[in-house]
């Protein structure tokens, strides 16, 4: 399974801030100003006491929060369990957001370079390291191994 980014994290965050998505989902702490960076912004929005508190009122936080149903998109699209056409239909219903919205939001999408490079970029199989170099041969755990 593919893995997002610290860049696309930010840009979800811009998206949402953008569209002013986060209102229901930050507390009075939520720092808009400039010198704020978009990832702090973004993690911002996720790690605040108005989810928490959500949370533990039984919300489910993909059923409320905006970026975890923008990123459930993004990450069903690296993984190419959707395709870009799917996206604009899902941005619609996830977020009510009008046809032109949603069309405008899945191009923005389309074009991110970190996302193409992504759905581009086969899975690779993590390699397990080869533990008998990492195992003195005189010791009781190689004999093990053997």
């Amino acid at each position: 399974m593919k893995k997002i980014n610290d860049n696309i994290i930010s840009f979800l965050g811009e998206i949402i801030l953008k569209n002013k998505l986060e209102k229901d989902v930050v507390d009075s702490s939520f720092d808009y100003s400039e010198k704020t960076t978009l990832l702090e912004k973004t993690l911002s929005m996720i790690f605040n006491d108005v989810v928490i508190k959500r949370m533990e009122n039984g919300e489910r936080i993909a059923q409320f929060h905006p970026f975890v149903k923008l990123r459930n998109i993004v990450d069903r699209l690296i993984n190419n369990l959707i395709t870009y056409e799917d996206v604009s239909p899902l941005l619609k219903e996830e977020f009510g957001f009008s046809e032109e919205k949603a069309k405008e939001i899945a191009l923005l999408i389309k074009e991110n370079k970190d996302i193409k490079e992504l759905i581009e970029k086969e899975d690779i199989e993590i390699a397990q390291p080869n533990i008998e170099k990492k195992v003195n041969p005189k010791s009781i755990g190689y004999q093990l191994l053997k």
